[in-house]
């Protein structure tokens, strides 16, 4: 059997782990001698190195089934393992964004989140225009997972400050 696959189906569950698993650190933060804050940092760290791994087997499986094709069967046009790539990409940070959106804390957590997303964004938008498809692997990295961490680690440390400097406003504030 071929591992690429077994790599490849975890891709799925993987998708919905990694923005829980994101929120669990953030919410386990304090806590740090905690089970439940490990298996998150655990959790994070191993789905995305499984998405990763399984996007780009996704690609190497996709690339050997079409040069199995007969020489007189095109090619399909355009191609959709990039499509389909950065769409499960965009969905994952978008589940990210949304397990803040969804805690019923008054909106905290989410107008946190949108001061804490932009240490991503503004870097990511800048690498990803200013080098287009000319990034290095760290640059890549950043560009498909930077903002995991950044959310998981920067969220926690951030809302203190945010909250001090009256960014971020609570229901009882």
């Amino acid at each position: 059997m071929d591992l690429r696959l077994v790599a490849l189906a975890l891709v799925f569950p993987s998708t919905i782990l990694l923005p829980v698993c994101v929120y669990d650190v953030h919410r386990a933060f304090d806590e740090p001698d905690s089970f439940e804050f490990w298996i998150g940092v655990v959790g994070h760290f191993s789905t995305i190195v499984l998405l990763d791994c399984g996007l780009r087997f996704a690609g190497e499986l996709w690339d050997e089934e079409m040069r199995k094709r007969p020489p007189d069967k095109p090619l399909p046009q355009p191609d959709p393992l990039p499509l389909l790539q950065g769409a499960v990409l965009v969905l994952v940070q978008l589940l990210g964004l949304g397990t803040y959106a969804t805690t019923m804390d008054g909106g905290v957590l989410f107008s946190a989140t949108r001061w804490v997303y932009l240490a991503y964004a503004v870097p990511a938008l800048i690498i990803g225009v200013g080098r287009w498809r000319a990034w290095t692997p760290a640059e890549r990295l950043f560009l498909r997972w930077g903002w995991a961490p950044i959310l998981a680690f920067g969220l926690p440390l951030a809302l203190p400050w945010l909250r001090a400097a009256g960014l971020v406003r609570g229901a009882l504030d």
